[in-house]
């Protein structure tokens, strides 16, 4: 695992505390209406697939840096209770992801599959509105709502993009 993978599932070390972590593949986030397929960025670029997952995980690298070291601050090497985990998810972290997907949906997309881009940043901006409308989602105990968007960045070469483990 790189070290930015590492920071940012650091909390959930063997307790599965990012509860996305916890969440099999097969759960996916409350659906709502997926943002149609767009040829370009709002820069209006394009660019290859492979070009995108690059600028994509550079990105995703600095976001799990920052959740790490978040957490670390946050807890250090203390298991967080259900309520200081709902805390810091909704204050600090769910910010943090939002300017992930912010800075994502920004970049040139890939000019042969810009609909998979649109997919996947709507399947994590879904997730987060879901923590935000049910907090008990983000219970260290329980599954996250970023199953889905966690699947879809790794199937598309991203995996670095995924919130859980």
């Amino acid at each position: 695992m790189n070290p930015a993978r590492t920071a940012a599932v650091l909390v959930a070390a063997s307790s599965c505390l990012l509860a996305a972590a916890c969440t099999s593949s097969n759960q996916t986030a409350p659906r709502t209406a997926t943002a149609p397929p767009a040829s370009t960025s709002a820069t209006g670029r394009s660019i290859g697939k492979s070009s995108f997952t690059d600028r994509a995980s550079a990105v995703c690298d600095r976001s799990n840096q920052q959740l790490g070291a978040a957490a670390r601050h946050a807890f250090g090497n203390r298991r967080p209770t259900p309520t200081t985990w709902r805390t810091f998810m909704l204050s600090t972290a769910l910010p943090i992801i939002t300017h992930r997907l912010d800075t994502l949906a920004s970049l040139p997309q890939p000019d042969r599959d810009p609909s998979s881009v649109a997919v996947i940043l709507s399947a994590g901006r879904s997730a987060v509105t879901a923590a935000r409308n049910n907090p008990r989602l983000l219970s260290p105990a329980s599954p996250a709502p970023f199953g889905q968007f966690d699947h879809l960045t790794t199937a598309y070469g991203i995996p670095t993009c995924a919130v859980g483990g």
